[in-house]
């Protein structure tokens, strides 16, 4: 059973070593080597959700909701680091994301009151904030303020998915590669995040659209042209 605290409580960065600088800085999304296409999406801000919100604590690899299900419950993700897949018609799963500090998950089966395009699953422990779809819409109708974050954090889902097309149409797997390193490292302050990041080395691949052995041949060639120390 998972822990449940009613709402409010401080968002914290630690568990995934991230700084208020980073936050920012992903969040306003200013520069074009700082829009993200790959790494953990976060958003700052729901300060009017406080009212409807319940707070859960689930461990790693606990589903918080399934593909095809009803929106009953609209989840945002206070801190932790979720996945996103989708179960395809063979049974094999495919990793679309991932989303960490602030996101709401599918907001957009939420207002349209579709079934969740896709599964959404903990990678490490997590805190998140679960408030009922009618709750969440009642007040989304009578607040701009709540709207407005809304519409925010949707066209942001929308610019990375664009930037992630860029990639997969314009770059080679190299530059995939290391955009996403790049935009791990600026999240986790780490030089080499894969080795903290909760995935699959398959899960990696799959996220840039690349086989698991092309990756584990990119990782050496990017190892071997370190210079050494």
């Amino acid at each position: 059973m998972a822990a449940t605290v009613l709402f409010p409580v401080k968002t914290g960065f630690a568990r995934l070593g991230m700084e208020r600088g980073s936050r920012n800085e992903l969040s306003n999304g200013a520069a074009d080597r700082s829009a993200t296409a790959f790494a953990p999406l976060v958003f700052h801000k729901w300060d009017s959700l406080e009212g409807i919100t319940e707070r859960h604590l689930f461990p790693a690899r606990h589903e918080l909701c399934i593909q095809d299900g009803s929106p009953n419950s609209v989840y945002l993700i206070e801190n932790g680091l979720v996945k996103l897949v989708r179960l395809t018609g063979d049974g094999s799963e495919s990793i679309l994301g991932l989303r960490s500090d602030g996101w709401i998950i599918d907001a957009a089966s939420a207002v349209l009151n579709r079934p969740f395009a896709c599964s959404a699953v903990t990678l490490t422990p997590c805190s998140i904030r679960r408030a009922s779809r009618a709750a969440f819409m009642q007040l989304l109708n009578r607040s701009p303020s709540l709207m407005h974050d809304l519409n925010q954090l949707i066209c942001r889902e929308l610019h990375a998915d664009q930037e992630q097309q860029i990639e997969f149409r314009n770059g080679s797997a190299q530059s995939r590669l290391d955009r996403l390193l790049r935009e791990l490292s600026r999240i986790t302050r780490q030089e080499d995040p894969l080795d903290g990041l909760p995935l699959k080395r398959f899960e990696v691949a799959q996220l840039l659209s690349i086989t698991p052995e092309h990756l584990s041949r990119l990782l050496r060639l990017r190892d071997e042209s370190r210079p050494e120390h």
